[in-house]
């Protein structure tokens, strides 16, 4: 894999936590060599024997949390996740949480010029329809913390569309509940950008 300057090979990619494969592209050899050290103390931490959890919030990625050590964690279902040595953050280095929808155009159909007498009517007919929007539900945890500053939770796995209604206010409702649930437990009061 390419980063910013020079090569990682596939092993040490499998090394790196799921939190910073969006933008290990940015990182410097010395930036990985520091991560992949940080990788490791994690795993041989008193933080990391001691990690029990007892609430687990979510379906498609999972907060898992400690109540009684104060601890948790995000599992975020990546391909190179590490269920054998996940990323154990401290409820205290919660900053903030901040929650958002961002709602996507399904069906986008190019215009054509004006030339739609050239256009099949298979094709015709898309042009003319009525957009339909899907939705996708974040929260985002800012840390305190050397390697990560925010950590980003996706909520549902597919994007939900208008007509469902149901899954859609479901997801409103896991939503505030999960960060309900992190601000008792943090003591952060949290930001909504919906």
């Amino acid at each position: 894999m390419k980063i910013k300057d020079g090569f990682l090979c596939g092993k040490c990619v499998a090394k790196c936590s799921e939190h910073i494969l969006n933008t290990i592209r940015t990182f410097t050899v010395s930036d990985i060599r520091k991560h992949l050290a940080y990788r490791h103390e994690n795993k041989t931490s008193e933080r990391f024997q001691k990690f029990r959890p007892d609430i687990t919030l979510g379906k498609h990625q999972t907060l898992q949390i400690d109540s009684v050590h104060r601890l948790w964690s995000l599992n975020t279902n990546r391909p190179f996740r590490h269920n054998d040595n996940p990323d154990i953050f401290s409820l205290s280095q919660i900053k903030a949480i901040r929650t958002d929808i961002r709602k996507e155009c399904i069906n986008k159909f190019e215009k054509f010029n004006g030339k739609l007498s050239r256009v099949p009517n298979r094709l015709r007919r898309k042009i003319n329809r009525t957009p339909l929007y899907g939705y996708w539900f974040y929260i985002m945890i800012d840390v305190q913390h050397e390697m990560f500053s925010t950590l980003t939770m996706r909520l549902n796995q597919y994007i939900i569309t208008d007509w469902n209604k149901e899954t859609y206010q479901n997801t409103v409702n896991m939503m505030n509940e999960i960060t309900r649930t992190l601000q008792q437990l943090s003591g952060k009061a949290g930001n909504s950008e919906q």
